[in-house]
Order: structure tokens, then C-alpha cells, then sequence
């Protein structure tokens, strides 16, 4: 291991605490970051600071191409004094790193056996989560994504710090607020994809099940369902898609892609084994009737914006009418009202997906 000589008055210099944290050691008031206090900056050995995965904030750590660019960064031009050090705060388990992960495996990588470091308190759980999301790995620098973001609020609520259930805050205060802090930067659209886009894991109500791609693909494989068009083709022997109520049009095309292309398997008599297309509501409401009436609209959706486009598209284009049977089935609504049945020994009142009559009905 070598041991770095550091520069602590450069870094002061050049990188001052006092616009990084929003109180000094003997309580100034800085300019920093709300909710954090600067207690020193010093050099020490990097094996005294605990950086764990699951302390991690971001959704990807451990990036070799992140952690071999700052390797090659030390080398070539050793420490950047006008970066901030690494961060780290004094837990019950001893001292613990939260900024600065990869360039800790970086220097691990060369034998640095010393880094500087400032020691920092968090006024609230909650602002060590805010600071640890805001702050930069290093060189090279790494723009926080919406689903890192998603994965803070995610932290957020299931370590207790803030509420989301929509009985306790209806109007979402909690969620919104720490939005805003995460997103100092960008506006009310970016802000309320990222909203939605934890929602799609978190209905905030408990009888109510929410999904997104992601997680409806992932059903749909376990269950050994066709999805993504051919995805999952080698274990359904079936294509199909899962979608939600604003994607018809882009649904449309991708059927006819996998017509046109030949994709859509066929029978042993050779008819096509039609496409499955499923659905779900990404915004479902706990209320029954209100959650039919989306399936509703949805089902409406599909028959307009897909079926009968497919068919209206014909017409225009060829001058003849549509009189042959569309290759596409659908095969019902994902479980999204888990509220327990008491018909039925309290089972919940959806489970894997729902067709009913109804449903087929308002395709016909």
C-alpha cells in the first residue's frame, strides 16, 4: 500500500467546506446543503471507513467503467483538489462512508492506503439520504438518473422517514416535498415522471397493487407468459405484450411489426397462435367501481387505438375492407384489488389476472 501525501490547505482552498455544508464545526451558518454540519477535514486511512452496498444510494454500484476512469484519473494527475473529499459520518457501528464509493474501490485498485476525507453530522436520517443522492462520486461525474431518484424516495419511505400512504396524506405532501429536495435542479414534468414512476411501486394504498414495465414483465416471466413481443417466446411458446392504458398506439405498431416480420408463431395448421396482449392500470383507484371504469377506458383504448386502427389502416391503404380475424387475443387484467375477500376465506379479491365476460364484451 502507499501511502498519498495530500495537500489539506490546497483543498480547503480550493474546495471550501463552507459552500458544500450549511453549518461550520462551532455552528457558523455556510451555504451549503440544508440538514448537514462539517466537523473536520482530514487525510486517514481508507480501511478505517466502512463503505457498504447497501448504505448506497444509487441503483448501480461497483461500475467498473466509473471506478476504471478515476483509477486512471489518480494516475495520471494524482488527487483533484477542487473535488470534495470523501464523506463519512461517525455511526454506532463505527465510522461509515456515504460519499465517495467508487473513488474509495478506485484507490483500493492502485494501493492508495490514505484519502482525504471530511467527517460531517446529518441534522435528521433524512438528510443524510438527501446528501447522499446530491453529492458526486468523483470523476468522472455521474448525473443521478429518474430511477436513482426513484430508489431514494423508495429508501426514504420504507426506512419510516417519510409517509406514503395516501389515507394518512391525501395530497401527497411528504412524497412531493422530498421530491423537490432530490431534484434541485429540474422542473414540475421530470418531478412528477419520478412521482409516478415510484407510485408504479407503491400505490400507497394497502389493498392495491401497482405495477410498471419492469415489474409486469418480470410476472409475466415467472408465470412463463409471453411478453415484450417475443421475449419470452423459449418458455410460453407465445408472443404477446403486457401494457398500460397510454401505449395502444405504440401496441398497434409493435403487432403488426411482429405480423409483417413473420414473429407471430402458428399452429400445426398453420394459423397463427394470435398475440396475448394483457393490461394493467398504472394509476389504479382503491374504489372497485372506479377501478372498472379504467379497465374500462383501457379496454376502450385497445379496441380504438389498436384494433380497429389496424383495420381502418387496411381500408385506406388498400381500398378494401378488413374481413379477416385479427391475430390478437386478449388475455385479461393483472391482480391490482388484493383487498381480502371474505367470500372466499379472506383470499384476496384478484390474484394473477382477471377476464371476465364483461371485458371481452367491450372488444366485441
Amino acid at each position: 500500500m502507499t501511502k498519498i501525501q495530500f495537500d489539506l490547505d490546497k483543498s480547503l482552498e480550493m474546495c471550501p467546506p463552507k459552500y458544500l455544508y450549511a453549518e461550520g464545526p462551532n455552528g457558523e451558518k455556510w451555504h451549503g446543503l440544508a440538514g448537514t454540519k462539517f466537523i473536520k477535514r482530514h487525510v486517514m486511512r481508507r480501511d478505517k471507513v466502512m463503505f457498504l452496498k447497501p448504505d448506497q444510494i444509487r441503483v448501480e454500484v461497483d461500475v467498473k467503467e466509473n471506478i476504471a476512469a478515476i483509477e486512471e484519473s489518480f494516475l495520471a494527475q494524482g488527487w483533484d483538489y477542487s473535488e470534495q473529499p470523501l464523506v463519512y459520518w461517525n455511526s454506532e457501528d463505527g465510522e461509515k462512508g456515504d460519499e465517495g464509493y467508487h473513488r474509495n474501490a478506485a484507490a483500493a485498485k492502485i494501493g492508495w492506503e490514505t484519502l482525504p476525507f471530511d467527517q460531517i453530522k446529518y441534522s435528521s436520517p433524512l438528510d443524510q439520504l438527501i446528501s447522499k443522492l446530491l453529492s458526486n462520486d468523483g470523476n468522472p461525474r455521474k448525473i443521478n438518473r429518474l430511477r436513482d431518484i426513484v430508489k431514494a424516495v423508495k429508501m426514504a419511505v420504507s426506512e419510516g422517514l417519510i409517509v406514503s400512504c395516501k389515507i394518512k396524506d391525501p395530497e401527497e405532501k411528504a412524497i412531493k416535498d422530498l421530491i423537490v429536495k432530490l431534484t434541485p435542479n429540474k422542473g414540475t414534468k421530470t418531478r412528477n415522471s419520478i412521482l409516478r414512476k415510484y407510485r408504479a411501486k407503491d400505490s400507497g394504498y394497502s389493498t392495491l397493487v401497482t405495477w410498471d414495465a419492469e415489474s409486469i414483465n418480470k410476472y409475466c416471466e415467472e408465470l412463463k407468459l409471453p411478453f415484450a413481443g417475443p421475449k419470452n417466446f423459449e418458455n410460453s411458446g407465445k408472443v404477446g405484450y403486457a401494457k398500460p392504458t397510454e401505449s395502444m398506439k405504440s401496441l398497434m405498431h409493435d403487432c403488426m411489426t411482429l405480423i409483417v416480420n413473420d414473429k407471430v408463431p402458428r399452429d400445426e395448421n398453420g394459423k397463427f397462435v394470435p398475440i396475448e396482449i394483457r393490461g394493467y392500470i398504472d394509476d389504479p383507484n382503491p374504489d372497485p367501481k372506479i377501478l372498472k371504469n379504467q379497465r374500462t377506458l383501457w379496454l376502450q383504448s385497445l379496441k380504438k387505438n389498436c384494433l380497429e386502427f389496424i383495420k381502418e389502416f387496411y381500408l385506406l391503404t388498400t381500398g378494401k375492407t378488413f374481413t379477416y380475424e385479427l391475430p390478437i387475443v386478449f388475455k385479461g387484467f393483472v391482480y391490482q384489488n388484493i383487498t381480502p375477500n371474505p367470500d372466499n376465506r379472506g383470499l384476496p379479491m384478484e390474484e394473477k389476472f382477471v377476464l371476465e365476460k364483461w371485458m371481452i364484451d367491450k372488444l366485441k
